[in-house]
């Protein structure tokens, strides 16, 4: 069946049929690290493995783990500088006496929808402290701006625009953008992150997509950030679908199911997504769900995720001493 995810990692194991399986145009590894982190990189190589997954050309790294919203602490700082090192090695190199330009898309009113505008708000900006009569140098601080942007239906302006104005004025060195993903598994719901050097297309994690914001259309190179925040009812559907098939399997030849497996059977995938898709459309429209503890959720990975950003901008410092700044 086909199925709607953000992830790189996801779109390739439904394409290549599982994690060992390959895709032309595009290679695939995973690690595990220390903390019961898993690390997978994605790498999208050309137009083939473009048209294959879904996904521009790019590299996709994805760091995950059960516990990334629970109540382990030091996983949670772990997970953080494993994000640091990852976010550092795709920062441009030249252009070193430029800012950084962290943008955080999404509705701060939505919380779902928020890790965008929390994460902004926890970055330690720098940029304006020449203006103050400061060196950023001389406090071991990197040159860092940060901004939410807002949506287009509070104001009213499309996303890219907004920011291809503040690019043009202040010409950073690149774009980092963090916004809410959709994951084909519940599993990956608040557990997962991705980065990605392909840039990003806003509102892409609650089905709204606007305009992509990426180095042809910014001029700069732009890093984006993400976390599986929902997931489609036409994807629980699927995974409900068959697991349903695969119980009525076990139980066909001790019971009266073998007239309903037979049935099932006989719709191929295609078949049976055009009927999900008619009764979920007709009775709940594109629904998305997302977890009830979803406020204390979200708190906790927009901190690791602004964690390894200030990380990574600002080398020179560690944890604890970038709190204290925020």
């Amino acid at each position: 069946m086909a199925i709607r995810t953000d992830l790189a990692m996801e779109a390739h194991a439904a394409v290549a049929g599982g994690d060992k399986g390959e895709v032309p145009g595009a290679t695939y590894a995973t690690e595990r690290l220390e903390g019961d982190l898993t690390l997978t990189r994605v790498h999208i190589k050309d137009m083939r493995g473009e048209q294959v997954l879904g996904k521009p050309i790019g590299h996709y790294i994805t760091i995950e783990s059960p516990e990334l919203i629970g109540e382990d602490f030091t996983l949670r700082e772990q997970a953080g500088q494993v994000l640091a090192r990852e976010l550092a090695a795709l920062l441009p190199k030249e252009q070193d006496d430029a800012p950084a330009l962290v943008v955080g898309l999404g509705n701060r009113r939505v919380t779902p929808d928020s890790l965008g505008p929390r994460v902004a708000g926890k970055m330690v900006v720098t940029h304006h402290l020449p203006h103050a009569g400061m060196d950023h140098e001389e406090l071991d601080l990197g040159d860092v701006c940060a901004m939410s942007p807002g949506v287009l239906g509070i104001t009213g302006i499309e996303t890219a625009l907004v920011v291809q104005g503040v690019v043009q004025r202040i010409k950073p060195r690149c774009v980092i953008c963090i916004d809410a993903l959709a994951s084909h598994k519940t599993s990956r719901v608040l557990t997962t992150i991705q980065l990605a050097d392909s840039g990003i297309a806003p509102g892409a994690g609650v089905g709204n997509h606007r305009n992509a914001l990426n180095e042809e259309t910014l001029g700069v190179p732009v890093i984006a950030l993400g976390v599986p925040m929902v997931v489609y009812a036409m994807t629980i559907a699927q995974d409900a679908l068959s697991m349903l098939v695969e119980g009525i399997r076990v139980q066909a030849d001790r019971t009266q199911a073998r007239g309903v497996l037979d049935m099932l059977e006989q719709m191929d995938e295609r078949d049976m997504t055009a009927l999900m898709q008619q009764v979920l459309s007709e009775h709940m429209g594109d629904l998305v769900v997302t977890p009830k503890e979803v406020d204390e959720a979200v708190a906790r990975v927009s901190q690791v995720i602004a964690d390894g950003i200030n990380l990574a901008l600002h080398p020179k410092m560690d944890i604890m001493s970038l709190r204290r700044l925020n």
